[in-house]
């Protein structure tokens, strides 16, 4: 997660995820088998595939503070403040 706040943040972007997505995020990326080895594939999948797909459609904006939010089962991107200017 570090990496991704990283990558976002040299595209203007600050993402901030509440509790509860985090705790889905910890659940999906579990696999008894194999660890947390899954997490990152999770993470790209949940995290970086869809705010790509917000950031492009010009739901998320760029240079502002976005929250990650656990809705109907799924992670949704909000843009929460834009930044002083």
């Amino acid at each position: 997660m570090r990496q991704i706040r990283q990558r976002l943040h040299e595209a203007g972007i600050s993402l901030k995820a509440t509790d509860e997505v985090l705790d889905f995020l910890e659940e999906a990326g579990f696999d008894p088998q194999f660890g947390a080895r899954p997490l990152k594939r999770v993470l790209q999948r949940v995290i970086l595939n869809e705010l790509s797909k917000d950031i492009l459609s010009g739901r998320v904006s760029k240079d502002t503070v976005v929250e990650a939010v656990l809705e109907d089962g799924a992670v949704k991107f909000e843009n929460v403040e834009m930044p002083a200017v």
